[in-house]
């Protein structure tokens, strides 16, 4: 028989909660959470109930469950369970759909039960890094792919979007916008200006002037902008 091990774990710097069980035969009755709850089956067979429907999850399901999906789920094939899983805030999840989208939208998944390598891929490090304390600069990114192939946004939608928040940021350091759109990786400054407007709705150049004075340092107090269209 499997030892029983529960372990959870949360992780400040990337501000979700991971947690494994393994060897476990619990029943859980129906419940629901206040946070997203992204899991991975590692082993094991269980009947799953959630918001009126069955599924049987085992090695290889993700299960995805929004804040107030009712669920519940028993072992059926007599044996263990052996299950890890990922809880996130909606703040932390509005955060993160921002970050990959540009859009302050909080997402609602429609499947609670899917197979897909590209998920399992980024979940699984991602998850070992957080139950193990690692600190390292790849947590974040594997947290990003993860929830941009949740959201299915497209790779290039999810690089350019990398980029712009990286160039917002240069305004801080003195780079000029022809510059910026350089390091940042864009063709030439007309894409990197279209996009940036796209994406935040204002110009580099006003962006640079509403929020850094002219030395580059970020602005203690806010300014208003009108801009007539």
């Amino acid at each position: 028989m499997k030892k029983k091990t529960r372990t959870v774990v949360y992780d400040n710097e990337i501000r979700i909660e991971a947690y494994g069980f393994h060897g476990i035969m619990q029943p859980f009755p129906n419940h629901f959470h206040e946070h997203y709850v992204i899991g991975f089956v590692e082993d094991g067979q269980r009947v799953l109930s959630c918001k009126n429907k069955q599924y049987v999850i085992e090695r290889g399901s993700v299960v995805i469950f929004n804040p107030g999906d009712n669920h519940a789920c028993a072992q059926s094939d007599g044996g263990s369970f052996d299950y890890r899983g990922l809880n996130i805030s909606k703040s932390v999840m509005a955060d993160l759909a921002e970050e990959v989208t540009g859009k302050r939208e909080l997402p609602g998944f429609v499947e609670n039960v899917i197979r897909d390598d590209e998920v399992t891929c980024h979940l699984r490090p991602l998850h070992d890094m957080a139950i193990n304390g690692v600190s390292d600069l790849g947590k974040e990114e594997s947290l990003l792919f993860l929830i941009s192939a949740l959201i299915h946004i497209t790779p290039y939608r999810y690089l350019e979007t990398i980029r712009i928040n990286e160039a917002k940021k240069m305004p801080g350091k003195g780079v000029q916008p022809a510059e910026a759109a350089v390091q940042a990786g864009f063709s030439d400054q007309s894409h990197f200006t279209n996009y940036f407007v796209s994406i935040i709705g204002l110009t580099p150049g006003v962006y640079r002037d509403i929020f850094f004075d002219r030395k580059g340092r970020r602005e203690e107090t806010g300014k208003m902008l009108t801009l007539a269209e």
